[in-house]
């Protein structure tokens, strides 16, 4: 439903077109919630939610979005310096669900203290009803969008934009919404004049209503479209949002999601919430050395997938704020088509500690393996170098075409851990959260970042003690493939693991080897840690290859490149 025909992009810099560079600042709070199946009330959120407010008009983010259930229409006038002020951004927030008979009452009130409101519902039915239909329901649950009167060309009077889900939650979830919630019936769509961009927002379970969701993915492919997500969900990578997302990028457009969920509420049975978070479509991947370890340290996980072309970055700590920076590239007088890399990132995040959120620049996050946290220390590793380092000893990088550039060809979608052509997945490879405690369809049933950790320790020890081959634990981007060094001499190695000693494994493992030769200038020499049977272990490189302990004289003379052989 589009909004308000007077409605005007230069109060909110979101619509912006003259810079490609956009920020959003997400809140994922936790909380406790009571009457969840019976009418959901959040308490004690009314302090936080100022100081979300207050956040993200600090942070000069263009638009601030707050999950379903955490902000309340009655803390409307309370906020009204901070929601409508000349610098604040383009707020979009979930609401605590009000009772059938007090959200006309409501509405009304908030009208008499001088905001103009109104709903998706009285411009999508027949009758003009402002609210939805009551009968024999409990609750309704609004998202408000409020709106400056400095973005309205006809009226003084600030606007309170209100919409009320659409859809129950499934009843796996809870059984109280099906029977209790009154159902909205539109969204509202953000077309303001001045820019091309647009934006549509709808709540956590508005997904499971088919009409509206093939709706939502029209409006995300046609248009330069920002969609907008507010979610109370325990499962936010369930199939049906990953799908949902692949399909909705599948367009040329520069179609950005933007998903704001609650970390965790009480009481509740999963640990799965989270994941707020930004998706981006892209030409082009984001190289991983572009804001990758500010955004692990700010308690953010990234990945890539491949067959819809977008990125993303979420959250997956508890009880923040955070900034995420992203790209839109717009062409002037043209078709506006994807950003060529989105460079997406975490950029500030505020964690909720004795009664406030404070700015940090490292944020707490859940206990990791002991095996993880010794393979850092042994590898002197940051996130990034942590990242390339397992990848070249899992042989978990693509190699692209032509010379091999790192600061370029490292990217998100070349590397495994990031990187998926279907559903999504998340690097960093060793750390832990909710969708890496398991092996599943989210996890693209990738090994646990404990099994991860052990395995590296176990080779490492094997070539180190075997062959005086150790890790480099100086290793930056720029040495990439070599990322490893005989104790005591120059001699670099491009050192990595085959857990399968099967003929097809290893030629593979021989070409993908032979591949990096052809791609840098640069001199090193193979070696496999080959896992047999048992306890056997063997050392192999490339077949026609010379002694590893012996200077290399001609490294492109490979006799036999899709061939391993034992190393002397």
């Amino acid at each position: 439903m589009k909004a308000l025909e007077d409605f005007i992009a230069a109060p909110y810099s979101i619509f912006d077109e003259d810079t490609s560079q956009k920020s959003a600042t997400i809140w994922q709070p936790d909380g406790e919630v009571e009457d969840v199946e019976t009418f959901p009330n959040p308490l004690e959120m009314e302090s936080k939610a100022e100081a979300f407010l207050q956040t993200a008009i600090d942070s000069g983010s263009g638009i601030a979005t707050a999950p379903e259930w955490s902000y309340d229409l009655n803390w409307v006038t309370d906020h009204e310096q901070l929601l409508f002020s000349t610098d604040s951004p383009l707020f979009i927030l979930g609401c605590a669900p009000v009772a059938v008979e007090n959200i006309g009452p409501l509405l009304d009130q908030l009208e008499g203290a001088g905001y103009d409101c109104i709903t998706a519902d009285e411009r999508a039915t027949a009758d003009a009803r402002r609210v939805p239909d009551p009968t024999a329901k409990s609750f309704v649950t609004p998202t408000i969008i409020p709106i400056k009167s400095a973005a309205r060309k006809h009226t003084q009077r600030d606007t309170l934009l209100i919409q009320f889900k659409n859809k129950y939650m499934s009843a796996w979830a809870t059984t109280s919404e099906q029977r209790r919630l009154a159902l909205g019936e539109g969204i509202w769509q953000l077309d303001p004049h001045g820019t091309r961009t647009k934006i549509a927002v709808w709540t956590c379970s508005d997904i499971l209503d088919k009409s509206l969701r093939e709706s939502v993915q029209e409006f995300g492919k046609k248009e330069d479209a920002i969609v907008v997500h507010v979610q109370c969900n325990p499962e936010p990578l369930h199939d049906r949002w990953s799908r949902f997302r692949t399909e909705l990028f599948d367009t040329r457009s520069p179609t950005t999601y933007i998903n704001a969920n609650w970390s965790n509420i009480s009481p509740s049975g999963s640990d799965e919430f989270g994941y707020s978070g930004v998706f981006a479509k892209a030409d082009r991947y984001t190289n991983i050395g572009d804001g990758f370890e500010d955004t692990c340290r700010l308690g953010g996980v990234a990945g890539s997938n491949t067959g819809g072309h977008y990125e993303y970055v979420c959250s997956v700590v508890d009880d923040v704020i955070s900034e995420y920076q992203f790209h839109r590239v717009y062409q002037p007088g043209g078709v506006t088509e994807a950003p060529t890399v989105p460079d997406m990132r975490i950029t500030n995040v505020w964690e909720y500690s004795g009664g406030e959120y404070k700015n940090t620049d490292r944020v707490t996050l859940p206990d990791q393996p002991d095996n993880c946290t010794e393979f850092r220390k042994r590898t002197k590793s940051n996130a990034v170098t942590e990242e390339i380092l397992t990848a070249l000893l899992f042989e978990d990088i693509v190699i692209p075409p032509g010379t091999f550039n790192p600061h370029e060809d490292l990217t998100w979608a070349a590397i495994g851990s990031f990187s998926t052509e279907s559903g999504e997945t998340f690097a960093p490879r060793l750390r832990y959260h909710a969708h890496r405690r398991m092996e599943n369809s989210t996890s693209q049933q990738r090994p646990l970042p404990d099994d991860i950790a052990r395995r590296s320790h176990f080779h490492l020890n094997h070539a180190e003690s075997d062959r005086d081959i150790e890790i480099n634990d100086q290793f930056g981007i720029e040495d990439t493939p070599v990322n490893a060094t005989y104790q005591g001499r120059d001699v670099p190695i491009q050192l990595s693991v085959l857990e399968d000693d099967k003929q097809s494994k290893e030629q593979r493992r021989a070409e993908w080897l032979y591949d990096w030769y052809d791609a840098i200038d640069r001199r090193f020499k193979p070696v496999v840690v080959v896992d047999g049977l048992g306890d056997e272990y063997r050392m192999k490189t490339l077949a026609g290859y010379e002694d590893a302990t012996a200077p290399l004289k001609d490294p492109n003379r490979i006799d036999n490149p899709t061939r391993l052989e034992e190393l002397e």
